[in-house]
């Protein structure tokens, strides 16, 4: 389990889509070594995940080199290795946190959450508790722009409640 090039491999050997109903998946798989303070990884479809380093201006970003899991009998999963200062906070998450669309257009990418991300860097606490805190904020604007384009107000539903908590849990912090 120390060699993600070969865990990917093994896996994708194992779950072929077409053996599956035609089902794929993406991953990252990391192992870090804490003595030499190294993180060796391999990707299968997955987007980057990302390094923060405190005073760095920007992420590091870890990239999958590999294709999605279970396409390709026999395919590589190059795996890449970098050195975690003390401190760094890795983020490992799925397409869901950065693909957001309202009536058809994109209207937040992995551009643009990576953009936010060194102010992440600083903060004490869970970082992707405040990652999760940016995207309800997020789509609470959303709501509120598409409402009151449609209607000329604010219509009320769940997102006030989404609103109401992440205020809470802002304040708590």
């Amino acid at each position: 389990m120390k060699q993600p090039d070969q865990v990917l491999a093994k896996l994708n050997d194992a779950f072929q889509g077409e053996q599956h109903g035609q089902r794929y998946f993406t991953i990252w798989y990391g192992v870090y070594h804490v003595a030499s303070r190294t993180l060796t990884w391999a990707g299968g479809g997955h987007p980057p995940s990302v390094l923060l380093i405190r005073g760095k201006p920007n992420p590091l970003l870890l990239p999958s080199a590999g294709l999605i899991m279970g396409v390709l009998p026999g395919a590589d999963f190059p795996s890449r290795s970098c050195s975690v200062p003390a401190g760094a906070r890795l983020l490992i998450f799925s397409d869901g946190v950065f693909e957001i669309f309202q009536e058809g257009r994109e209207v937040w990418n992995l551009d643009a959450c990576i953009a936010h991300m060194p102010g992440l860097a600083e903060r004490q606490g869970n970082v992707m508790d405040e990652l999760w805190i940016t995207l309800i904020v997020f789509a609470d604007r959303l709501a509120w722009t598409t409402s009151s384009a449609s209607s000329g107000r604010r219509t009320g539903g769940s997102t006030g409640g989404r609103s109401n908590a992440s205020s809470r849990s802002m304040s708590s912090q």
